[in-house]
Parts: structure tokens; sequence; C-alpha cells
């Protein structure tokens, strides 16, 4: 899948978000924008931080119920995108 530059780097955001959010355990080299955060062995913690973090990064609410499942960065990013980011 190719990525338009403020994509790629909306997604590099992301990505270093969830770096922090798992306290380095999570690396963009282990998953793709793709893979579910459960199967890379996130937490229901390290998920909300996440939240948190994305929350601040982009200046956005991301709404859990609505938004739908947003289980891996390349859904976060259409979420955020959504709102209007643009990275």
């Amino acid at each position: 899948m190719s990525l338009d530059t403020t994509e790629a780097s909306l997604v590099e955001k992301l990505f270093r978000s969830l770096v922090e959010a798992t306290d380095n355990s999570l690396k963009e080299s282990d998953i793709s924008q793709d893979t579910r955060f459960t199967e890379a062995g996130m937490s229901s913690i390290e998920y909300l931080k996440f939240v948190d973090l994305v929350e601040a990064e982009f200046n956005v609410t991301i709404d859990l119920n609505a938004d739908g499942d947003l289980d891996s960065i390349g859904k976060f990013s259409l979420a955020v995108q959504k709102q209007g980011v643009k990275a």
C-alpha cells in the first residue's frame, strides 16, 4: 500500500505515540499499520494510554463507541483524518 506524504507523516506520528504508550515494547519494525493491536500483544492499559496520547497530539476526541473498532494504526489514521487532521 502506497501512502501519500501527508498520510505517511500522520502514520509515523501515530507509530511514535504507540511506541511511547507501550514503553517501547511495540515498535514500528514489529508491526505494520494494519496489524491488530491485540495480535501484537498490546494491553488494554497501553491501548487507553495510546488513545490519550493521540487525543493530545492531534487535538482530537476519540470516541471508542462511535468511532468503531480502532484496533490498528491504519484505523486510527482514518479516524484522526475524519476530524480534519492532515499531519
